[in-house]
């Protein structure tokens, strides 16, 4: 997903902002775009690039096979089931970014440089895939784990045991925390989040 931004006259930044499911990297990221940023949501771009007839659904289906369809008919991958398998096999996650992640720093790439606005990059595996290249800053949001698992059952439906579950499937992920530029308490209400980010960010404006 990309939100168009406001302000093209301030100083063009690209923001790459990490963390956790249910961190509140989206808060930050829609509050960089209220002040002008334009938005982009790495996972969504990940979600077209798996579109049918895209090159490189063509070859994840190829892999993987039918069992991974939600309809035969369209070829239209069913990204649930795909997740089950490679989030199971750590050999075959690894497959599937190795294929994914090219095309989705490529996609990025092209819509920054496009643009004359700032850049709000949300991207849970931002160091690992290669996008923290693209940026100028590097924010890390940590929360609570029991605060992400309220999150999740709140906002998206699961249970607790299922939230618990998605946790810890990240708890591998290495966040690259002395590479930061700035680190957010996502826990906080939201604020006084904001107001932190608003802070930092005519700080980077200001220099």
């Amino acid at each position: 997903m990309i939100t168009e931004g406001k302000q093209p006259e301030m100083k063009k930044l690209v923001i790459g902002i990490t963390g956790g499911i249910a961190s509140g990297k989206s808060e930050i990221r829609r509050e960089l775009e209220s002040l002008g940023c334009l938005g982009i949501d790495a996972d969504r771009i990940g979600h077209e690039v798996l579109e049918p007839e895209s090159s490189v659904a063509e070859d994840v289906l190829r892999h993987f096979g039918s069992r991974i369809l939600s309809d035969r008919n369209t070829g239209k991958i069913d990204r649930k089931k795909l997740g089950q398998i490679v989030f199971e096999n750590p050999a075959e996650l690894k497959w599937l970014e190795s294929v994914t992640h090219p095309q989705i720093i490529r996609r990025i790439n092209q819509v920054i440089a496009g643009t004359d606005c700032s850049v709000a990059l949300e991207a849970i595996k931002l160091n690992d895939s290669g996008l923290s290249s693209l940026c100028d800053r590097k924010w890390l949001v940590e929360t609570d784990p029991e605060i992400q698992a309220e999150r999740l059952m709140r906002k998206r439906g699961l249970s607790r045991e299922d939230a618990q579950i998605r946790i810890r499937m990240q708890q591998n992920i290495d966040w690259h925390r002395n590479e930061m530029d700035h680190i957010f308490n996502g826990g906080i209400p939201l604020a006084d989040l904001k107001a932190e980010v608003r802070k930092v960010w005519y700080a980077l404006q200001d220099h």
